[in-house]
């Protein structure tokens, strides 16, 4: 897979995660710039492959994020737990699911995708801004369940703006 790469491609995918990188620290979607990037500079990869490859370094970031939003902002243990093992499944699911699938029919759903949360995330700037809560505690533990279990598939599945979901 990395044998036929050209020092132009190695050059392109080291500016495109640099790129996805800063952005990621700063407003978050870095993944809307690094996938595609690797989907154009791996074109002759499986799409799972490069689906896997994604997920590397987006473990990284999303821990840190996650660490530092944990010390910044005043979560519910009961909540995070409620939405582990969902998303957990859903994310197996998901990447399950992209493995099966050939290239030739991922890699447009792909693109569709990526365009899909690309609106979304540029039309929806300021959703999570304001926590209106309108259910009881149980309710909101069943509907932050089924949300984490949707989320987590797509995670698995494709990956990029699964922050913005969340």
């Amino acid at each position: 897979m990395f044998a036929d790469l050209t020092l132009y491609t190695l050059l392109f995918l080291a500016l495109a995660a640099f790129c996805a990188g800063l952005i990621d620290a700063i407003a978050g979607g870095g993944g809307l710039i690094q996938l595609p990037a690797l989907l154009i500079g791996l074109e002759k990869s499986e799409t799972v492959v490069i689906l896997g490859t994604n997920k590397v370094p987006s473990i990284f970031g999303t821990t840190a994020s996650a660490l530092i939003y944990r010390r910044n902002i005043k979560t519910d243990p009961k909540l995070l737990i409620a939405m582990a093992l969902p998303a957990l499944i859903g994310s197996m699911g998901g990447a399950s699911l992209a493995s099966l699938i050939p290239t030739q029919i991922l890699k447009p759903i792909v693109v569709a995708l990526l365009i899909a949360v690309l609106i979304y995330t540029w039309k929806r700037p300021q959703l999570g801004l304001i926590e209106s809560m309108r259910h009881g505690l149980s309710q909101r533990l069943r509907i932050a369940a089924a949300a984490a279990l949707v989320i987590g598939f797509y995670d698995g599945l494709i990956g990029p703006g699964t922050g913005s979901f969340l």
